[in-house]
């Protein structure tokens, strides 16, 4: 909305910049403080942390879809479905794609910080039980299968916002 409006970008651009300027760590004090130790508080850190990046995002899409393919759109008479499927959203995929991949690697290590801080179970909590037992290499460990399970969900998500349908509506824009 804040990308088609200038009205509905004045008023939720600001709260979007102050939501992302908050530190999650203050999010997690008060996520722990209102939803206790389990996993609801670090669901909420990422839904609060990653909101903001991807309303930025796509914001920034509708902002920079081409006005030309939008004319030719109407020039056509494409219908409004039709100017969603075959202009808008190809337009947004790589905005969407580069935000769901930020939020992604923001959540892995939003969900880790807050089992390091909340959790007696988790990767966090593997961490914290290395960390007082002063095991150097278990961290180290534990930091490496937390950076592979980060790139490799990263990854995934890339290959499938990159996958290409067999078939597309064909227009005849001849006739």
């Amino acid at each position: 909305m804040m990308g088609g409006s200038k009205r509905v970008k004045s008023l939720f651009e600001p709260l979007i910049y102050f939501i992302q300027s908050v530190p999650p760590i203050l999010y997690m004090a008060l996520a722990m403080i209102w939803f206790g130790l389990d996993g609801q508080a670090t669901v909420f850190i990422i839904c609060i942390a990653g909101t903001p990046v991807m309303a930025v995002n796509i914001k920034e899409g509708f902002e920079n879809i081409d006005v030309k393919l939008m004319e030719m759109g109407k020039v056509f008479k494409f219908s409004p479905m039709e100017m969603i499927v075959e202009i808008i959203m190809p337009s947004l995929k790589a905005y969407f794609k580069s935000g769901l991949i930020i939020v992604v690697g923001l959540g892995w290590k939003l969900v880790v910080m807050g089992e390091v801080l909340s959790s007696g179970t988790g990767l966090g909590a593997q961490i914290t039980d290395a960390r007082m037992n002063l095991e150097t290499n278990k961290v180290f460990a534990w930091g490496i299968i937390i950076i592979m399970l980060c790139f490799l969900s990263q990854k995934i998500i890339a290959l499938i916002l990159d996958f290409k349908p067999l078939r597309r509506k064909n227009y005849d824009f001849e006739n």
